[in-house]
């Protein structure tokens, strides 16, 4: 079986294509009713110092597995009806040395298709689709647009949180930074966006550390389960002192909270969890300790040489 293997945005594989275009943008969503006929356009960026001439193509993706990385279909491979729904004028485009060339294509939806979601990549290559079919031996890299449509009617937005949690359960943290992990099934027949955040909050209900649940605005397509990993920050205190500083500042011991609040799709469903920690900042209590033995050796010190000189 014949792979076709794409990046979003730059080509792995290609060297050449990779310095000498980029397109903009990386992904297009959009939502339609049957029957409706949309433009939609994206640009490519010529780099070099020559011109250019880009072949254009459409291809089937999935998702791959549950990291959220697309899984590309070849045209050879795929029989999706939803691919001829895609009009260019051309499917050459020329672009001259270091400018932007604009490329419109329409989208023209049956009338009578089944709502739900459809998926396709528009691609941008130097090499037309015939002869990287036709060579067994070379795999050709292409710049990538996922497009992602939506056909309004009998939409369903259902989605389950399978787990949240992190691998640093059950240890003893010194600040309320933490690894958080959750995963998210697509239940229904169209892709979701979950959006929220992910905070940390003490016994007293303070949130100490909050961050982003989706940075990177993943969407989980129907019938496909997608991992987040979030890394849950409370700033960047590297050194011994700072922190210290930083424990003295927001000091918190205990039990820690972090909390899940997601929303998605267009009636805002909601989506939340939460798992415990423990927090500990031995750091700052060294620090303490060793400053009041240093004190209190001080005072001694102090005392003794005071008696000593009294009785002489």
């Amino acid at each position: 079986m014949k792979r076709l293997f794409i990046t979003i945005g730059l080509s792995l594989f290609m060297p050449g294509l990779v310095s000498a275009a980029s397109v903009s943008p990386s992904l297009i969503d959009v939502s339609v009713e049957r029957g409706e006929t949309i433009e939609e356009s994206i640009s490519v960026i010529n780099t070099s110092k020559s011109d250019q001439i880009y072949y254009l193509d459409v291809i089937e993706f999935t998702a791959r597995e549950e990291g959220g990385e697309p899984q590309f279909i070849s045209s050879q491979e795929s029989h999706s009806e939803h691919l001829d729904w895609f009009s260019f004028e051309s499917d050459t485009v020329v672009v001259p040395a270091e400018s932007i060339g604009d490329i419109t294509f329409d989208l023209l939806v049956p009338p009578n298709i089944q709502s739900g979601g459809y998926f396709a990549a528009v691609t941008v290559s130097q090499s037309p689709e015939d002869l990287i079919s036709s060579n067994g031996a070379l795999i050709e890299a292409k710049i990538a647009v996922l497009v992602l449509i939506t056909v309004e009617g009998d939409t369903v937005e259902t989605a389950q949180l399978l787990d949240f949690g992190s691998d640093m359960s059950g240890a003893f943290l010194s600040t309320p930074d933490v690894d958080a992990i959750y995963r998210i099934q697509n239940q229904g027949n169209v892709h979701i966006l979950p959006v929220g955040t992910i905070k940390v909050t003490d016994i007293f209900g303070r949130t100490i550390a909050e961050s982003d649940a989706n940075i990177s605005l993943g969407r989980i397509l129907p019938e496909s389960t997608r991992v987040y990993q979030v890394q849950v920050s409370s700033g960047d205190h590297d050194s011994w002192i700072q922190l210290v500083n930083y424990q003295a500042q927001n000091f918190a011991i205990g039990p820690l909270k972090a909390t899940l609040d997601l929303v998605y799709g267009k009636d805002s469903k909601t989506i939340q969890s939460e798992f415990s920690f423990w927090l500990i900042p031995w750091q700052l209590g060294i620090t303490v300790m060793s400053v009041a033995a240093l004190l209190l050796l001080v005072y001694k010190l102090g005392a003794r040489a005071s008696r000593g000189t009294y009785k002489t």
